[in-house]
């Protein structure tokens, strides 16, 4: 099995001293995190869909090997639920494309209140590309742990989602080839 392990992530001036040396420019952040960890979740697309223009930059700075996961537009999870989102759908993977083989997992983060659909997660399933990864992370109301069994129909493979504290994990079957999983960190 092969890890990608990163951050949810790459651009914190409060990592500058610690994990980015004090003087360097934020344009070279994404290049200085990509030499030391292989993956990065980037969250700024559940707000706004980033121009292929932004992506390809961001793929020209990292290595072969590098994945970015990407999390998946509200507009498609939070706003229409799910529900007939096609337009959405294939603009996000229209753009996506640009990062080729640097693109790991599409996560799709549900909202906390959208009640459980099995005829509506399956049609929507079913909009994804076949031979992508995806990964649905449904949150349960009141718990810090969510979890996902995932269909069969996500193309090349399926994923659980956890994410907890590592006390709070709990396992899960995996249907496919890969899991995405992400830790929170302990309350501060």
């Amino acid at each position: 099995m092969h890890w990608w392990v990163g951050t949810s992530g790459f651009s914190y001036p409060k990592w500058r001293g610690y994990f980015y040396p004090e003087d360097l420019p934020a344009a070279d952040m994404l290049a200085h995190y990509a030499g030391r960890l292989p993956s990065v979740e980037l969250n700024n697309t559940f707000y706004r869909m980033p121009k292929r223009d932004v992506l390809e930059g961001w793929a020209s700075r990292v290595p072969a090997g590098f994945r970015f996961a990407i999390k998946a537009s509200r507009r498609i999870t939070h706003i229409k639920r799910l529900k007939e989102p096609v337009g959405e759908v294939e603009f996000l993977y229209r753009n996506l494309g640009v990062l080729g083989d640097r693109l790991g997992i599409v996560l799709f983060q549900l909202p906390p209140t959208l009640r459980k659909d099995v005829p509506r997660l399956l049609g929507f399933l079913d909009l994804l590309p076949s031979g992508g990864r995806a990964a649905v992370e449904f949150r349960i109301r009141g718990r810090r742990v969510r979890f996902v069994r995932a269909h069969q129909s996500i193309g090349a493979g399926g994923a659980v989602c956890a994410n907890a504290p590592s006390h709070e994990r709990r396992a899960s079957s995996i249907i496919g080839s890969f899991a995405a999983v992400t830790a929170l960190a302990p309350p501060s």
